[in-house]
């Protein structure tokens, strides 16, 4: 599988969002998210990923692992883009 930034500036990314679960904690979120996607959607998942993300999702061994990288980072990536107001490929990740 090889990953490709699309390239159109301002590009929000899919408009999939993970399915919200239900918690008794305050102030804690969980959500249930699905890491297969339709070849099609994964291009729209990959273009949101920084160089570095998808560089590290081309060295996973297996096509499945590497389509399980780009949609849970891309997910993330949703998740905090619509709680901060920013686009997906915008919000800032850092390891550390």
């Amino acid at each position: 599988m090889r990953l490709e930034q699309n390239g159109r500036a301002g590009n929000a990314g899919p408009q999939r969002l993970p399915t919200p679960l239900a918690t008794t904690i305050r102030g804690l979120e969980l959500w249930l998210c699905p890491l297969a996607a339709p070849v099609d959607a994964l291009t729209a998942f990959a273009a949101t990923l920084s160089a570095a993300e998808r560089s590290r999702a081309e060295r996973f061994g297996t096509e499945a692992l590497q389509v399980r990288y780009v949609v849970g980072r891309a997910t993330l990536r949703m998740l905090l883009a619509s709680a901060l107001g920013l686009t997906p490929a915008a919000v800032p990740l850092r390891h550390g």
